[in-house]
């Protein structure tokens, strides 16, 4: 639920278990906008709507309010991808030139959860931007040309080819006072940009691991600003020594971003894979973890 400061306006998000016609399970989201004396402003399902409920299934994980162009930022995830999904970044009809960096869900996987963005009109929830938040799975072929963006290449760009994606889930989401929004996820192969922190093997380069990472996209959601792994050190031939963090909120701050998370602990108590990547530690803190450690990063945005 977020709040609207200027004019009191409130808009919560929430899913309903229902049942398709032929009596399989379904669960479906909506994003709901309230003025400021309760009255019903407009609601959204996220996706079009179709006599058999869309499946899959469909969740609303998180929202931020963009003040300065009066927008609901929106955060949902789906599993699966059988019949009809979240709209796509590249055919919205409020909005005829926008591109995500991500326009649609590839590939043949369908147990798998995958994230989704979008931004809303406060107004009228008129859909004017959105991107999915899906990570490639290792292994996987038909792939698209590099990415031309220099920070970017040479990644291969998730709107052409037919990758495979895997699981990708997000925690946490903020949009800042220029309207850059901010996501803290846990995905496999991560496209990590050039200035990263810790970046990821590129497909076909080694394994890859199970990490958590912080992105920050571009207002219309067309590009990552950056994107990073926050994992602990691993080895890039065996895949060995990650998948021990998590990022647990995202706080936009003047220049950069925080990310507000823990190191993980093993079945007794240890530290679990490798020490986190670290740098600049201050006085009062530590770089290398005593069982589960609180982990707190700061990273400087300079595009």
């Amino acid at each position: 639920m977020v709040l609207d400061r200027a004019t009191g306006d409130l808009y919560f998000g929430y899913g309903t278990q229902s049942r398709l016609p032929n009596g399989l399970p379904d669960f479906e989201p909506a994003v709901v906008a309230m003025d400021a004396d309760g009255r019903l402003k407009w609601w959204s399902r996220l996706y079009t709507e179709t006599s058999d409920n869309s499946p899959p299934d469909q969740y609303i994980d998180g929202l931020a309010f963009d003040a300065g162009r009066g927008e609901l930022v929106v955060l949902a995830r789906c599993h699966g991808n059988n019949t009809q999904n979240f709209w796509a970044g590249n055919a919205i009809a409020a909005n005829p030139t926008a591109r995500g960096f991500q326009n649609r869900f590839t590939g043949s996987s369908g147990n798998i959860h995958i994230s989704w963005i979008g931004r809303l009109r406060g107004r009228d929830g008129a859909l004017l931007h959105s991107t999915y938040e899906a990570q490639y799975a290792d292994n996987t072929g038909r792939l698209g040309a590099p990415l031309t963006d220099p920070n970017l290449r040479p990644w291969p760009d998730p709107n052409q080819g037919w990758p495979d994606v895997n699981t990708t889930r997000c925690a946490s989401l903020d949009v800042d006072l220029a309207g850059s929004v901010y996501v803290s996820c846990v995905g496999r192969r991560t496209l990590t940009t050039n200035d990263a922190h810790q970046r990821m093997t590129l497909p076909g380069a080694g394994p890859s691991v199970w990490n958590a990472y912080v992105r920050v996209y571009t207002p219309d959601l067309s590009r990552p600003r950056y994107s990073t792994l926050l994992t602990g050190r691993f080895d890039v031939t065996t895949g060995m020594g990650a998948d021990n963090t998590r990022v647990d909120d995202v706080i936009p701050v003047s220049g950069g971003v925080l990310a507000v998370g823990a190191q993980l602990a093993d079945s007794v108590g240890a530290a679990r894979g490798n020490p986190v990547l670290v740098t600049a530690v201050p006085p009062w803190g530590a770089s290398t973890p005593q069982g589960q450690s609180a982990l707190l990063a700061r990273f400087a945005l300079s595009r």
